[in-house]
Formats: structure tokens, sequence, C-alpha cells
């Protein structure tokens, strides 16, 4: 694994950060194939084609649903480039007012 995180540049932390976050999406599938968790729509417009946004990689089960589109704004607005872990806040807004 040393040489692949050299050849394509990466610093150890970034490349843990990677496998972290492939783990993760792993995770989220398998639990939802047996059926340990139920894949839901984007909770910012209902489209039933959504992914599990992870604001917690400690919580691999834990997920925000969230459409392709939704999931690039809620990535743009935490940094691109950087650790994306936590909810923006225009993402906690909208989670606040469909939990009311």
């Amino acid at each position: 694994m040393g040489a692949l995180r050299y050849r394509i540049g990466m610093s150890k932390e970034e490349f843990l950060d990677v496998c972290k976050t492939k783990y993760a999406t792993s995770a989220v599938v398998q639990a939802v194939k047996y059926d340990v968790i139920k894949k839901e729509s984007c909770v910012v417009c209902g489209s039933l084609k959504s992914v599990g946004h992870h604001p917690n990689y400690g919580k691999l089960l834990e997920v925000i649903w969230l459409c392709q589109s939704h999931r690039v704004k809620e990535h743009k607005e935490l940094g691109w480039g950087r650790k994306n872990v936590g909810v923006s806040l225009w993402l906690q807004k909208i989670i606040k007012g469909v939990q009311q």
C-alpha cells in the first residue's frame, strides 16, 4: 500500500482518510443489502436515487440520505479536499424542518 500512496502523491493521513471513506461506503451498501438499515429518499428533495452521507465516519451506519446533486452541494459547503465530516448549516436547517 505504501507504493500506491506515494505513487499518487498522497500523505499517509490523506490515504487513511480515503480508506475510511471507502470502508464507510461499503458498510452502508452491505447494511442496505442485508436489511440492517433502510435506504431512504433524499432529505432535501425526496429523490429516490440517494446515497448515504456520513457526518461522522466513526458511526458507519448513521447516514443522511442525499441525491447526487445535494451530496455535491453538501461537500462543497464543507469544503472539497478537507475532511468532509459533519453537517453544513444549510443541511442542518433542512433536517430540522423535516423533523418538526
